[in-house]
């Protein structure tokens, strides 16, 4: 992905369908995001194969919103391309047929400044995210994956999602979370087994 975010040149994505876990940062992180209305994004790694996110997590840079970005994280959510929008995620939404006219629209009007020009423009707004933070913030991200991978819950985690047939993981979160439902409707606001904030379980303010 560094290798994506250092390109000197200014980057224009045209995105379409299902854009799914790793799929989101490359069509995010370049410059210039164009989305077709049939888009669909989904960071599933949380809930659908026990990774804190990806390598390079971007959802806190594209949102600016801890809020957001956890139950956008925690709870694999599954956004259109207009929600995308509204959240920052794209630029632009367009109907399917003119995708790609207007991402090339958008890249030929680009390039009407000189590229020394775009070239520095884009040197200083990378900057300015990574004076932010942001390349530390990627580092950790990477360290943190390989060290989660291994923990043990996680381990039999994955385990059981295999035994019980959950498939890939964006199926993996879309099981879990109709369990939780109907775990959550079966137990009613009455259960003797106490809040959701007992140890071994989210807490939950009242």
């Amino acid at each position: 992905m560094l290798h994506l975010w250092e390109f000197q040149k200014p980057t224009v994505a045209a995105v379409h369908g299902y854009c799914i876990g790793g799929g989101t940062y490359f069509a995010c992180l370049p410059d210039i995001v164009v989305a077709a209305d049939d888009a669909v994004f989904q960071m599933p790694l949380v809930q659908g194969l026990g990774f804190p996110g990806g390598e390079t997590m971007m959802e806190p840079w594209l949102f600016m919103n801890f809020h957001r970005t956890y139950e956008y994280l925690y709870l694999a959510q599954t956004l259109d391309a207009h929600e995308a929008g509204r959240l920052g995620m794209v630029n632009r939404v367009v109907p399917r047929p003119s995708l790609d006219h207007t991402a090339e629209l958008i890249a030929a009007q680009i390039a009407e400044a000189p590229l020394s020009t775009l070239m520095a423009t884009k040197s200083l707004v990378k900057r300015a995210w990574e004076q932010m933070g942001l390349r530390l913030h990627w580092q950790a991200s990477t360290q943190l994956m390989e060290l989660v991978g291994r923990a043990q819950d996680v381990v039999e985690w994955r385990q059981e999602n295999a035994e019980r047939g959950y498939g890939p993981p964006r199926h993996v979160a879309r099981a879990r979370a109709e369990e939780a439902a109907e775990r959550v409707r079966t137990r009613g606001p009455t259960d003797p087994a106490g809040p959701p904030d007992q140890p071994g379980g989210p807490a939950v303010s009242p």
